[in-house]
């Protein structure tokens, strides 16, 4: 697809500096993906490592299923959330969202699951990778990112929708 970015699964991976470094009530975090492999792969990632509570948030594949994470002050540290599942080798549009009471996930601006989740966001100034888990640890994603997207509020299901809709990498773009 074009823009899209290819990534081989052995030591790809953009460093985003630092995302959401305060605290935050909210955020959503989107993206279209093409997966080739049945690892455990990060999408995008703000961690200081690959157990669940090193995780400040991420989205990523792990096999074929949607796996968010997120730590609050409430959730005492990180907890994984699954969100239905992906075939390999094809374009999908995979999502989640936090609002301060759920976490939402979304495939192809479908909801797939949600969670009572409270709290903040825990802050940090940890950088953010995308393709990868950290800048050192090896959770590499192995296939094709478009339109990567973190935004400090939880869009709603219409959002969702039209994010999916959108020309990404599924759409042709």
């Amino acid at each position: 697809m074009s823009g899209a970015l290819d990534f081989d699964g052995a030591g790809d991976r953009i460093d985003a500096s630092s995302v959401l470094d305060a605290g935050s009530a909210q955020i959503t975090v989107a993206a279209w993906v093409f997966k080739r492999d049945l690892g455990d792969d990060r999408i995008i990632s703000k961690s200081s490592g690959t157990a669940i509570p090193d995780h400040i948030f991420s989205l990523g594949v792990d096999g074929t299923t949607i796996r968010a994470r997120l730590r609050t002050t409430d959730n005492g540290g990180t907890s994984n959330y699954d969100g239905g599942s992906i075939a390999l080798n094809l374009w999908v549009h995979v999502a989640f969202t936090y609002d301060g009471a759920w976490l939402r996930t979304y495939k192809d601006g479908t909801e797939t699951a949600s969670y009572g989740v409270t709290g903040d966001m825990i802050a940090s100034t940890l950088g953010v990778a995308i393709g990868n888990v950290n800048a050192t640890d090896d959770r590499y994603w192995n296939g094709l990112l478009d339109d990567v997207r973190v935004y400090d509020r939880a869009l709603d299901a219409t959002e969702i929708a039209d994010l999916a809709a959108l020309a990404g990498g599924g759409g042709g773009g």
